[in-house]
C-alpha cells in the first residue's frame, strides 16, 4: 500500500504541512558552540511595502555541526533584534 502524503498548505498557514515537523526538528538539535551570520542577499528578493524593505538581513544561527538552529528576518544589523529570541 503506497504512503499517501497530504497536499501542501497555503503559504500563510502557521500549522501547515511541514511547519510543525520542521519546528520540532530544530528544537531537538543541540549545540555547545553556536555561531551566527548575517546575510543581506536573501532579503533583496523579499517583497517590499511602498518600495521600502521590511527586513534588512537574514540572521542564521548554526551549531558546531553546521545544523541550522534558528533563522530570523531582522530589520537592522543590530544584534538587539536577536535578544528576545535568545532569551525565550
Amino acid at each position: 500500500m503506497p504512503t499517501v502524503i497530504g497536499p501542501f498548505s497555503s503559504f500563510d498557514s502557521q500549522n501547515g504541512y511541514p511547519r510543525p515537523y520542521m519546528d520540532k526538528k530544530m528544537m531537538l538539535l543541540g549545540g555547545k558552540v553556536l555561531k551566527g551570520d548575517h546575510s543581506f542577499k536573501a532579503v533583496k528578493h523579499k517583497a517590499s511595502v511602498d518600495g521600502t524593505n521590511m527586513f534588512n538581513a537574514l540572521y542564521t544561527i548554526c551549531n558546531e555541526f553546521e545544523e541550522i538552529r534558528m533563522m530570523l528576518l531582522i530589520p537592522s544589523r543590530s544584534l538587539e533584534c536577536l535578544r528576545w529570541s535568545s532569551t525565550n
